[in-house]
């Protein structure tokens, strides 16, 4: 850990033998002082509202709720960062749509928790952060350069879809579509939570429950009341809304 300020971070696990061990490497890097380490979900609530937090280290089976019940009950006034922990892969397409530091399984890996507690110090000081990726990156390259990827479960198999692989989003009520050629994955999660995690340099939003590739897109046609149809190199008719025109037709014209 680098020089600065404490890391002020609250552990919440219901496993005792879970919750020591993550402590105990926690506290093995010199600037991260453990407030609480907690067994519940009202223990966490009140460290969390009784304290300035700046990193939350959250089991997603934390009784009696579960993780991400506490994380819903704090409106909004959440830490600057989580890192979940869990006992399967199975609920971490759920936890996603927190946009965590990471995804850690039990018995926790020392070093890749020591990759998240740097991680949170960046967060912390202020520092860009790909929360996509597992190592801590290196200042000097530019993040229009960083893959991107969105994490989709289907068929019973977590996928890593790449943004040039996407074509375009939409929202669907609580879930999100991603449209990958013929093919469909379903993400839970808010489409503008989707739209923080791509890159802007590639993606555009048309309308309030549409994203679009602008590689993908071929054509578009002027419709009534200054509403446009968007036609992707499939075929594909989209519509772009009268409020999203003018950042539209401007990331346009930086992409051609």
């Amino acid at each position: 850990m680098k020089e600065g300020r404490d890391l002020e971070v609250v552990i919440a696990a219901g496993d005792q033998q879970a919750r020591q061990w993550i402590q105990h490497h926690a506290e093995s890097h010199k600037r991260v002082h453990v407030l609480a380490a907690c067994s519940s979900a009202d223990e966490a609530h009140s460290a969390l509202l009784t304290n300035l937090i700046d990193l939350l280290i959250l089991d997603v089976n934390l009784p009696p709720g579960g993780g991400f019940s506490l994380l819903r009950s704090l409106n909004g006034n959440t830490p600057r960062a989580v890192i979940f922990t869990a006992s399967s892969e199975e609920q971490a397409l759920a936890a996603f749509q927190f946009h965590p530091l990471d995804y850690l399984l039990h018995p926790v890996d020392p070093a890749r928790l020591g990759e998240a507690l740097r991680r949170g110090a960046d967060r912390v000081e202020g520092l860009p952060v790909d929360d996509t990726v597992m190592n801590l990156l290196d200042q000097r390259v530019s993040r229009v350069q960083l893959p991107r990827r969105l994490m989709v479960k289907t068929g019973g198999k977590v996928l890593f879809l790449k943004a040039d692989e996407i074509d375009w989003i939409e929202a669907d009520r609580d879930y999100i579509r991603i449209h990958n050629g013929v093919r469909k994955h379903h993400l839970r999660g808010t489409i503008s939570g989707v739209e923080q995690q791509l890159p802007d340099e590639r993606f555009v939003r048309i309308h309030r429950s549409t994203i679009v590739n602008v590689d993908r897109i071929r054509e578009m046609q002027a419709l009534s009341y200054g509403e446009y149809a968007v036609i992707l190199l499939d075929g594909t008719r989209l519509t772009l809304s009268r409020s999203f025109r003018e950042k539209v037709f401007s990331r346009l014209m930086t992409a051609a």
